[in-house]
């Protein structure tokens, strides 16, 4: 289980840990949107659901480019 808990700049931090066990923490600007992020966050790791991170060049290798580029 996680927790929100406002920060001395006036923000909101989602405190939670990864499926590994891992602290982690994210800052949002309304306790609101902590709360829900940490919601959305929970239920991920509950149903053992893994959201990308962001888009790296392994995925363009998979799809046979890279940076644009067809593979030989």
């Amino acid at each position: 289980m996680g927790h929100v808990v406002k920060t001395p700049a006036g923000t909101f931090r989602a405190n939670w840990r990864d499926a590994s066990g891992r602290q982690k923490a994210k800052t949002f600007p309304t306790r609101r949107q902590a709360a829900a992020f940490l919601a959305e966050t929970e239920t991920a790791i509950a149903r053992r659901v893994r959201r990308p991170a962001r888009r790296t060049s392994a995925v363009r290798e998979v799809r046979g480019t890279v940076a644009g580029v067809p593979q030989r």
